[in-house]
């Protein structure tokens, strides 16, 4: 599932009972994560039913209390596991309770788990374990000038910019896979642009050059 498929689903109300958001892409794992907290706990999402585990210091043991935990204030509790491995060779009694917690969480609707991680092994016992109705989401960059221009005209769209003829193939030109510095200066060209207006490649080689002068 990409991001974008993610966000599609949970605007239609389905929520699943464990996500892995995987990719070295951190801006799309922190976009994802940030979507599946609004659907899970709500727009006024709270603590009481939020819960963030790393894995450096998480112990099989509070991995499955946390997920056998019930909500407090809201209908579903939201538990968020970063980095699975990062123990390297201590963390396979994590990884264990982990697989075996993601197949356990498909009986129940209580608690949603997400691990977000930047590599995985797709061979791994426990990435498997992130099958239906649980899921993995692909968050890794556009690779190519005609993939990154696309994702360009995606989000702006989504943030109400307009662009002309050119403007998003000259963003992906200018900035490349880097996404998040790609939204900072998509958010940049619709102020050279002016409000209301509709972006042109003009107004994104303009930004682009501005910057470039400020760091001379």
């Amino acid at each position: 599932m990409t991001p974008e498929a993610l966000a599609a689903e949970l605007a239609g109300g389905r929520i699943r009972p464990a996500y892995l958001l995987a990719g070295e892409e951190a801006w799309l794992r922190d976009q994802s994560l940030a979507a599946l907290r609004a659907a899970v706990l709500g727009a006024r999402s709270n603590d009481f039913d939020f819960e963030r585990l790393d894995a450096e210091r998480c112990t099989p043991a509070q991995l499955q209390g946390a997920l056998r935990a019930l909500p407090v204030l809201a209908p579903r509790r939201l538990v968020v596991l970063r980095e699975p491995e990062a123990r390297r060779g201590r963390a396979d009694a994590l990884i264990e309770a982990l697989a075996a917690g993601v197949r356990e969480l498909a009986a129940q609707s209580e608690t949603v788990l997400v691990v977000s991680a930047a590599r995985i092994d797709k061979r791994s016992g426990w990435v498997r374990a992130f099958a239906e109705p649980a899921v993995l989401v692909a968050c890794d960059a556009p690779k190519g000038a005609r993939a990154i221009a696309a994702f360009a005209s995606a989000e702006a769209k989504r943030r109400g910019i307009a662009l002309g003829p050119g403007a998003a193939e000259a963003l992906a030109d200018s900035v490349g896979a880097q996404l998040l510095r790609l939204t900072s200066e998509l958010e940049k060209t619709a102020l050279f642009a002016g409000p209301g207006e509709r972006v042109s490649r003009e107004h994104v080689l303009e930004a682009v050059s501005a910057v470039a002068d400020e760091k001379i």
